[in-house]
């Protein structure tokens, strides 16, 4: 059996297999998905998508994905990337997988002219952030309070 994993950019034809692993992975950390695939058309498959998505396969069955956001930093002129999700399904973890989807994000941030990626994790989540270290990002404390705003 074939364990080669390969990755891609998602297609609209990914949606069904995207919305079950977005609502896995919003569960997971106590939350309940309530994005439709006319959301997810529009953020990530419409003319103008404000995110971008690649999916990794194993025998042609999507086993995780990872969902980037542009970055900016406009004061000096450097294009980012963040790492908005980062899933590998069940059965499919510790073998590499999210690593390869990292790979692969910061070779699709470097095609668009970024200089970086980003990423946050969950204080608690040691797991992913053995993952994110393993992959050669280093460790960035954010002291300063973010606000936000309902509109």
């Amino acid at each position: 059996m074939n364990h080669a994993t390969r990755t891609r950019n998602a297609t609209a034809a990914d949606m069904s297999a995207l919305l079950e692993m977005i609502s896995e992975l919003a569960l997971y950390h106590g939350d309940q998905s309530s994005l439709t695939s006319n959301d997810l058309q529009s953020l990530a498959f419409s003319a103008k998508p404000c995110i971008s998505i690649i999916v990794a396969e194993r025998n042609s069955l999507i086993v995780g994905y990872i969902a980037l956001y542009p970055l900016i930093q406009l004061q000096w002129a450097k294009k980012g990337m963040d790492i908005h999700h980062l899933f590998v399904k069940q059965g499919f973890r510790q073998q590499g997988i999210g690593r390869i989807l990292v790979e692969s994000a910061t070779a699709e941030a470097a095609a668009q002219g970024c200089c970086y990626i980003a990423v946050g994790t969950h204080r608690d989540n040691a797991a992913a952030q053995g993952v994110y270290l393993a992959c050669g990002f280093d460790t960035v404390e954010l002291t300063a309070p973010r606000f936000r705003r309902e509109i």
